[in-house]
């Protein structure tokens, strides 16, 4: 959920600048600018909120839950959102189902947001990327992650131990190629391997997570590079020399 922390609500100054917006022109703020600051003197409202999710808010027992609330409604946006900084509650309307969100004492809060997820097995990518022109890739959109799913439990754990024991990038490389064909028989019948590389980026970060059955790859930035990106590709491999 980010590093939000709660303040308690305060009575907000009649002369706070109001930011008033519903979730789908945040949303399209955020797909612009991804990190919206909501400052100390100003109050964001969110109004037009789907009466579900207005009700889950006010219901919701706990500060940490209502908020959760509001960042899984905008996964209908097709965005993972995230908040950081000192938050203040502030009212609930009903009349237009609208929230108020403050900076808390400490300061300013963010907004951060990224698209959702791309989740797809490895024999969904290959049936996909065998469609297009040799040597085309697909590339997702900036900060995008990929949860590639589908993958055994075993052959991930083996993954992870030859990563923790092997740190060179090639020796790892083929090590995924392996795991990949495991889950996947057109790679090893079509000699191909299913490669995925970053552009404009400082590293990918491979989280292995054995509850979903997958592995997250996320793209990583810096201050130069804010718009990293994905792309997924199949490569030829070596054919088998006869003996």
């Amino acid at each position: 959920m980010g590093k939000a922390s709660k303040q308690n609500t305060e009575i907000v100054p009649s002369v706070a600048e109001e930011i008033r917006v519903t979730p789908l022109q945040l949303a399209e703020m955020l797909v612009q600018t991804p990190d919206f600051e909501v400052k100390v003197g100003q109050k964001l409202v969110i109004h037009g909120l789907h009466v579900n999710d207005f009700l889950a808010a006010v219901a919701a027992s706990e500060w940490q839950k209502k908020l959760q609330v509001l960042m899984d409604a905008f996964k209908q946006f097709y965005l993972e959102v995230s908040l950081e900084g000192s938050i203040s509650l502030g009212e609930f309307n009903l009349a237009d189902h609208a929230w108020t969100l403050l900076p808390g004492q400490n300061g300013s809060f963010t907004i951060r947001a990224r698209p959702t997820s791309v989740k797809k097995t490895v024999n969904e990518l290959v049936s996909f990327l065998n469609l297009l022109p040799v040597g085309q890739a697909l590339s997702l959109k900036p900060k995008q992650d990929l949860l590639i799913s589908g993958l055994s439990s075993d052959a991930m754990l083996e993954f992870y131990r030859f990563c923790q024991e092997n740190e060179g990038g090639p020796a790892r490389e083929k090590e995924q190629d392996k795991l990949f064909a495991s889950a996947c028989q057109t790679l090893s019948l079509k000699h191909l391997s299913l490669r995925i590389y970053g552009v404009n980026a400082v590293q990918i970060d491979r989280t292995i997570d054995v509850a979903s059955g997958g592995i997250l790859f996320r793209v990583l930035g810096n201050d130069e590079l804010k718009a990293p990106s994905l792309i997924i590709t199949l490569l030829p491999t070596e054919l088998p020399q006869n003996s």
